[in-house]
């Protein structure tokens, strides 16, 4: 399997600080021979950790990291904060070829928004007294 994305060091953020993207539901030790991605070994405030820089198709920055003592499974997908969330997924699952059973958690940001039905949204109105049944604009 060919991914679509480049191993860098990890480096700064565009912005100066990540936020959390989605976790991946595969350990490094499963990502290193399907993917060829290297994670390298650090150390922070929390725990001991893995890592990997890589840069998306796009340019775009990715950092996957799995603490050492993390209480559930998975690896943490990590983007700059002023990315788009939605095209960060979107090109990570692709790059990845990922299924939505692929990922354990996603970020809300990343979720798209969910379209209301114009009457559920006529009845809420009606229901919290800002619209009247049969009333006429003057």
């Amino acid at each position: 399997m060919t991914a679509k994305f480049e191993q860098v060091d990890v480096g700064r953020w565009p912005s100066g600080i990540d936020k959390a993207l989605a976790v991946l539901r595969l350990e490094p030790e499963e990502l290193e021979p399907r993917y060829g991605v290297r994670f390298t070994p650090g150390r922070d405030d929390l725990d001991e950790f893995r890592e990997a820089g890589l840069r998306l198709h796009s340019g775009r920055p990715v950092l996957l990291l799995r603490y050492q003592r993390s209480p559930g499974p998975g690896t943490m997908v990590s983007i700059d904060d002023g990315d788009d969330a939605n095209e960060a997924l979107s090109e990570l699952r692709a790059a990845f070829e990922l299924s939505a059973r692929d990922l354990t958690w996603i970020s809300d940001e990343a979720r798209p928004a969910k379209r209301r039905n114009p009457v559920f949204e006529w009845l809420v109105a009606l229901l919290v007294g800002r619209r009247r049944v049969g009333a006429r604009a003057h």
